[in-house]
């Protein structure tokens, strides 16, 4: 985990980097949550396909950019986060998925794909069993 003071320094220091898991806090408004869009995130790394640094990242030119904020509750509470038991073995599993995402796998459970555009699964009330 790291922050810089340059889009530079940043390009630098993830240069070899198959997958980026971003943890910025973007804003995309859903009642109390903030999740950010691809657009925010494309314009605060200078990611562009007219920027050639940034089209030589591996994970920029394989769109692997993640969040670990697929299951998110209409109060911005995950279950990667905040749930008391994380089920490890399905983390573990998202691992895998993101790293072997050229063979196929594309679905995760925590984990959504931003510049794929992915969906928020937003979890609500009525989700919930009784």
């Amino acid at each position: 985990m790291a922050s810089f003071k340059s889009v530079d320094g940043f390009y630098k220091a993830v240069s070899g980097w198959d997958i980026l898991i971003d943890l910025s806090s973007e804003p995309l408004t859903h009642g109390g949550a903030t999740i950010p869009e691809w657009s925010n995130l494309a314009e605060g790394y200078k990611f562009s396909t007219s920027n050639k640094v940034a089209k030589s990242l591996p994970f920029f030119a394989s769109n692997s950019i993640h969040r670990p904020d697929l299951i998110s509750s209409y109060q911005n509470a995950t279950d990667f986060s905040e749930h008391l038991q994380v089920q490890s073995d399905s983390l573990l599993s998202d691992f895998f998925k993101l790293a072997t995402a050229s063979f196929g796998a594309k679905d995760t459970k925590w984990y959504c794909n931003i510049p794929r555009k992915v969906a928020v699964h937003w979890v609500l009330s009525g989700n919930c069993k009784n």
